[in-house]
C-alpha cells in the first residue's frame, strides 16, 4: 500500500471517528433534557445589592462652611468630567440633579473652579450661566478665576 493510500485511509478512519464522537450525549444530557439537570452551585454566597445612591446632604450644596465640603462620588465625577472636558457627562449629570453644580469638595473647590483650573471655557460659561457664583473662595480663599485661565469669559 503507497504511503498516499495509507494517509487517506488514516484520515477517513479519524474522521468517522471525529463525527461519532461529536454525536454522543453528554452525561447529564438526558437529565437536562427531563428538566431535572441543575448546574452545579458556587460555594460563594449571593452577594447583597448596593445600596442605592444617596445624594450627598444639601447643606454641602448651599453652604460657606468647610464643614459641609465633602468628597464623594458627586464631586469625583463632576471633577473628572471637567477634567477630561467632557460635556455630555457633564449635562448628564446636571439633568440627573440640577443642584450637583453647586457642589464643594472638601477642599471648597466645586466645577466651576476646575474648569477655571483647567481652562475649560465653554463649561465655566454654562456653569456661570446656570447661577454658579464666580466670587465664592476655596478653603485658601481662591476664587475660581484666580485659578487659571486667563482668558475673559
Amino acid at each position: 500500500m503507497s504511503r498516499v493510500m495509507l494517509l487517506l485511509l488514516l484520515t477517513a478512519t479519524l474522521t468517522v471517528h471525529h463525527v461519532q464522537a461529536s454525536r454522543e450525549k453528554p452525561p447529564d444530557w438526558d437529565d437536562a433534557l427531563d428538566g431535572e439537570w441543575e448546574p452545579p452551585q458556587d460555594d460563594e454566597p449571593e452577594l447583597p445589592p448596593p445600596p442605592p445612591y444617596e445624594p450627598p446632604p444639601q447643606e454641602q450644596y448651599e453652604s460657606q462652611e468647610p464643614e459641609a465640603w465633602a468628597n464623594n462620588a458627586e464631586t469625583t465625577l463632576l471633577w473628572e468630567a471637567i477634567n477630561q472636558n467632557d460635556m455630555s457627562k457633564l449635562e448628564a449629570l446636571i439633568k440627573n440633579n440640577p443642584r450637583v453644580i453647586f457642589a464643594r469638595a472638601e477642599d471648597g473647590r466645586g466645577p466651576l473652579f476646575w474648569a477655571y483650573e483647567y481652562g475649560r471655557t465653554e463649561i465655566a460659561k454654562l456653569l456661570e450661566g446656570l447661577g454658579v457664583d464666580n466670587t465664592l473662595t476655596d478653603k485658601d480663599g481662591n476664587m475660581p478665576e484666580q485659578l487659571g485661565m486667563n482668558t475673559e469669559l
